[in-house]
């Protein structure tokens, strides 16, 4: 990005990046009592059931926590990062909606991984590698 970026709109594409990472951690530990829970249940079935049950928790909480992010973005970020952040807020608003879909493919493919699938799970985060840097 700095190749292509002035510093000003590096700045704020980082500013905005700080925020996106918020919905990406909340999914990140969703993931780390997912994928070992599943990997322990023998009955590929009840495996996918496991999987869907925890996608749809996932994506509630992913959609609350971008929401209580959305919310806070304009009031914290002039006191966080400065006045000449305040041009970041449409970037952060993309970006932290796109982190709720970059978490979301870490969740799946660490709960295909965790069903024996690892494969699948390259091809799972492959589409979505595109959505954030991170």
């Amino acid at each position: 990005m700095g190749l292509i970026l002035s510093h000003t709109e590096l700045g704020l594409y980082v500013v905005a990046l700080a925020f996106e990472t918020g919905p990406v951690l909340v999914m990140l530990a969703l993931t780390s009592v997912c994928a070992p829970t599943v990997a322990s249940i023998a009955d590929p079935a009840a495996q996918r059931a496991h999987c869907r049950r925890w996608l749809v928790i996932g994506s509630g909480i992913g959609l609350a926590v971008v929401a209580a992010i959305q919310l806070v973005i304009d009031p914290g970020l002039e006191p966080a990062f400065g006045s000449e952040a305040a041009a970041a807020v449409p970037a952060t608003r993309i970006l932290v909606t796109a982190g709720l879909f970059l978490g979301l493919r870490r969740l799946t493919a660490g709960m295909l991984q965790g069903m024996g699938r690892p494969l699948s799970a390259t091809w799972a985060g492959s589409p979505g590698s595109g959505s954030s840097s991170s």
